[in-house]
């Protein structure tokens, strides 16, 4: 089964802002540094995710989930303000353009 390093923990299975929890042990990966991609899976599992730091006072986070779906959730200060399901040319426009959001 092919994994991928987990962007949450950048590979190291630990989180230093969550030291108080658990050790610090990334929820994502559990620990393990590495998320398997399943595609047989019987639940919807992220396998992929990337964070967009914009200069426009918010975040674009991209989930890619083993069921082949995109998600994109535009973050700011005060939490998530939308979720949108799009496909591959619509997350890479997103990227190129975050205010298009």
């Amino acid at each position: 089964m092919e994994t991928y390093k987990c962007n949450d923990c950048n590979g190291t299975g630990v989180r230093f802002e969550f030291a108080n929890v658990f050790n610090g042990v990334c929820f994502t990966c559990n620990g393990q540094g590495r998320i398997k991609l399943d595609i047989n899976a019987k639940r919807p599992v992220v396998i992929k995710q990337h964070v967009l730091k914009t200069e426009h006072g918010f975040d674009l986070n991209f989930n890619f989930w083993n069921t082949g779906e995109i998600q994109v959730i535009k973050m700011t200060d005060e939490g998530s303000e939308g979720v949108r399901s799009v496909n591959i040319d619509q997350a890479r426009n997103l990227w190129k353009n975050p205010k298009s959001f």
